[in-house]
């Protein structure tokens, strides 16, 4: 009788403690953890400065993360990286444009503000665009992460 329940007790432990697991590993599935966080690119010498944002997604469970994260992470790539394009190929340096991130209404919102020179015209034009996501992309706080290139498109 004592080797019988201690043989169940032990069980109901193992049971416990993979049910734990298990509940655990579906969390972090629909709840991994997400880092939106700005790239600068700060060059003195060819009198440039661009921030802009950047979006990751670490932790999760063994089995990866839920499907709706590549959705959001394609969506903003590919919103993010327009503007970014748009910015190389029209403008040329001094560049000095920043980025606000703002959440409203259920959106994250992304504001390029600043100056560049215009390649077509040669003169200093006013940047003011903005990129609007249907989501948001993380209640945490934005983490800065400095970033050189030697020069062209962010890829």
């Amino acid at each position: 009788m004592k080797k019988k329940k201690l043989i169940i007790g032990i069980i109901s432990v193992i049971v416990l403690i993979i049910l734990g697991v298990g509940i655990k590993e579906v969390y972090d599935y629909y709840h991994p953890e997400i880092y939106l966080y700005y790239e600068v690119l700060d060059d003195r010498e060819r009198d440039l400065f661009f921030a802009s944002p950047g979006y990751m997604i670490g932790g999760g469970s063994c089995f990866g993360y839920a499907p709706k994260f590549d959705k959001e992470v394609k969506e903003m790539s590919v919103k993010i990286n327009e503007v970014q394009e748009w910015i190389w190929t029209e403008f040329d340096t001094p560049i000095h444009v920043n980025v606000d991130i703002e959440r409203v209404d259920g959106k994250t919102i992304f504001t390029y503000t600043g100056t560049a020179v215009s390649k077509a015209t040669g003169k200093v034009e006013e940047i003011n665009k903005q990129v609007t996501l249907d989501f948001i992309v993380t209640k945490e706080d934005i983490r800065y992460m400095p970033i050189k290139r030697v020069e062209g498109p962010i890829e």
